[in-house]
């Protein structure tokens, strides 16, 4: 790195000298430059060093003053004029205003050849470029070596750590704290910081990624100590994967830092990279597992014991299965989300989160996987111990609250399914489908807890030819659907909640929101429209698989 008080010790300055801005000597000198017309300086780049004979500023003092300001306001490295030709000396009010702008303001004695001194001084820049561009290759090489001799994201600390003789975090892209290093000896902690300070503001994170400024900087204190973060984004497949920094104190200068850690990020990059391809496989593996159980294609235990047992699901295990799936779905993908795949894929995965978040204290060995717009769960269960109906109905209003929680419009509802040998769950996840595809026919899918055990009579159901179920609709149901449908009543769907609420008048009359007279009312038409008689056992029970036969046929009876 050259700053202007280096170029000030080349022999081709020898007799120049420093007029005022001595406290801005550190100001690293990038390019160099000559000015004699004014407008130059709206071309200038950060770090010129600039030298001028003063011809366009000799008459104006305001001149003279604006071209110091703007030289200050454009970070540039400093301003040498060379005097006797247009400037006698170089004004005092000039040398005040450098002083106070901390802009060095070099005097070039007359015999000085401007071209000699600038070429000098481009000469020791490509000097510093060629070592730097050394030095650049040294350390890709070995950063390059870390992947290569199976070293990870630690090592890559590790090395940037030395190098650059600071402490080093890598970050994720969620912000959690991957890897790290710390200074030997030193007294205080990067991991410390980096919980205290955390991640940089995103917008000053944008401008690196677009080369607007070459890496983020952010002061902290500790203590009685100051230092700086430098923080660099680690970028890879046109994606950030995360953060790289370096933790110094102030005065440690940071140029060959700056090499290391874009290269440290580069491999970085790749690394997570790595990760993340493997992280996709093996969710590409677990899918796979998952859907070939419990659709019934793995029969055999020895080849069910070596594709499980990564997932801690065991040849001679027992399971009852519970599904947490999301009520109409296809409404909010269609509607909420105007047919998004990547918000109902979000969707999908917050869930899964959720849920294996909400098993952890209560069922920490469950297993959860992730079905179309659902959740399926592995719940282990000993087969000589039969587990309570009480404490399952606890674990589901736990999940629904936490659930409810988290996904806050959006409702779910869980399905508690029959115990099972691993072998043989296919059976049971394909009768949790049948009855959450029955409950959402019946509108009783809205955020409920549904165990299959209370659904005997439909899986009875289930197994009846089409024309029985037909004939039991006409002995039943089909004079009050053909009433409700040309006077527009509310009959059949008055019936079903009748029985629901076990033929209690007023939880009825709450459940329909109506008044007890109009209950009533409604019961006595359907006494006298389908000869319905209340005291009659055998022909309730008759009528009640009516209700619930109309779900099961193909199509409406006639």
């Amino acid at each position: 790195m050259l700053t202007v008080d280096l170029v000030m010790k080349l022999e081709v300055l020898a007799r120049c000298r420093v007029l005022a801005g001595a406290e801005g000597l550190g100001r690293v000198v990038i390019s160099v430059n000559q000015m004699e017309v004014p407008d130059l300086v709206n071309w200038m780049k950060e770090g010129q060093l600039i030298i001028t004979t003063g011809y366009f500023i000799r008459n104006d003092v305001n001149e003279q003053r604006q071209l110091l300001l703007d030289l200050a306001n454009k970070k540039g490295a400093g301003l040498a004029i060379k005097i006797r030709r247009f400037f006698q000396n170089i004004p005092q009010h000039m040398i005040d205003l450098a002083d106070e702008l901390r802009f060095p303001l070099i005097e070039i004695p007359e015999e000085y050849n401007i071209s000699d001194i600038m070429n000098e001084i481009m000469k020791e820049l490509l000097t510093i470029q060629t070592r730097q561009i050394e030095r650049s290759h040294e350390i890709h090489d070995q950063f390059i070596e870390i992947p290569l001799k199976g070293g990870g994201l630690a090592r890559i600390a590790e090395l940037l750590g030395e190098l650059t003789g600071c402490g080093v975090t890598i970050v994720d892209a969620k912000g959690t704290l991957s890897s790290s290093f710390e200074v030997p000896g030193a007294n205080w902690s990067v991991v410390d910081l980096y919980k205290k300070y955390g991640v940089p503001p995103s917008n000053l994170l944008q401008k690196v990624i677009e080369q607007v400024v070459p890496y983020a900087e952010i002061p902290f204190t500790f203590g009685e100590i100051e230092g700086r973060q430098v923080v660099y984004p680690i970028l890879a497949d046109v994606k950030q994967f995360g953060l790289i920094s370096i933790w110094s104190q102030s005065d440690h200068e940071i140029p060959i830092d700056i090499i290391s850690i874009k290269h440290a990020a580069t491999i970085a990059g790749l690394e997570f990279l790595r990760f993340s391809a493997l992280n996709e496989m093996r969710k590409r593996y677990e899918i796979d597992f998952f859907n070939d159980l419990l659709s019934g294609q793995i029969h055999n235990r020895e080849l069910l014991g070596r594709r499980g047992a990564i997932y801690g699901i065991q040849p001679q295990s027992h399971y009852r299965l519970m599904v947490v799936d999301i009520d109409n779905f296809a409404k909010i993908y269609l509607e909420d989300y105007s047919g998004n795949d990547q918000r109902a894929q979000l969707l999908k995965k917050k869930l899964l989160s959720v849920v294996k978040k909400a098993l952890q204290r209560e069922a920490p060995n469950a297993f959860v996987a992730g079905q179309s717009d659902h959740a399926v769960i592995f719940l282990p269960v000993d087969p000589k111990i039969k587990d309570s109906r009480a404490e399952r109905e606890a674990l589901v209003a736990d999940m629904q609250k936490q659930i409810a929680g988290q996904l806050g419009e959006v409702s779910t509802s869980i399905v508690v399914g029959p115990r099972a040998d691993v072998l043989a769950v296919h059976d049971g996840y394909s009768e949790i489908l049948t009855i959450l595809d029955l409950c959402s026919r019946m509108g009783l899918k809205r955020n409920q807890a549904i165990h299959c055990e209370d659904y005997a009579v439909e899986k009875m159901l289930l197994g009846m030819e089409q024309h029985s179920l037909k004939n039991l609709c006409r002995e039943t149901t089909q004079v009050l659907e053909m009433v409700d449908k040309k006077e527009g009543t509310q009959l059949v769907r008055t019936l079903e909640a009748f029985f629901r609420c076990n033929m209690n008048h007023a939880k009825t009359s709450r459940a329909l929101f109506i008044h007890r007279n109009t209950l009533s009312y409604r019961l006595d038409r359907i006494r006298e429209l389908a000869d319905v008689d209340f005291e009659n056992n055998e022909l309730l029970l008759k009528w009640q698989l009516g209700l619930k036969a109309r779900y099961f046929i193909a199509d409406t009876v006639s």
